[in-house]
């Protein structure tokens, strides 16, 4: 059984402090619209803002390479990518400035974007895109 210090307690339920995950939310505005998104407590609320507004007006960048050797790639972006679907957002790797981008509940997109430029990497790790 976990110490006390190692529980937060409120009324008749219990959890243990190493069990829980924290989480933040944003309200992000733009005129009329707004959407409260999920991310991880690392999320600067500018970037949160800056990432769901870029998907919101559709002016994410495809930063995607066009060509790996003789390879062509298809890098156009999928129409249907709804920032009112978004579920979470989480810093990608620990790196500065990137994120993942998660939409849908059961499957989705994941998206991987660099928040200062608003470039996009579209990633298969959630679901084919081809």
């Amino acid at each position: 059984m976990p110490s006390p210090a190692s529980r937060n307690t409120f009324g008749r339920w219990q959890a243990n402090k190493s069990d829980l995950t924290k989480r933040q939310a944003w309200r992000i505005v733009d005129q009329d619209w707004h959407f409260d998104v999920s991310t991880e407590p690392n999320v600067p609320y500018r970037d949160a803002e800056q990432i769901v507004l870029a998907i919101y007006r559709r002016q994410l960048v495809n930063a995607l390479p066009t060509t790996v050797g003789p390879l062509r790639l298809n890098v156009s972006m999928p129409a249907d990518i709804d920032a009112n679907e978004i579920t979470y957002i989480s810093q990608y790797k620990s790196e500065v400035g990137a994120y993942e981008v998660r939409t849908g509940q059961a499957s989705g997109l994941l998206l991987q974007v660099n928040g200062a430029q608003l470039h996009i990497g579209l990633s298969e790790k959630f679901c084919m895109l081809s």
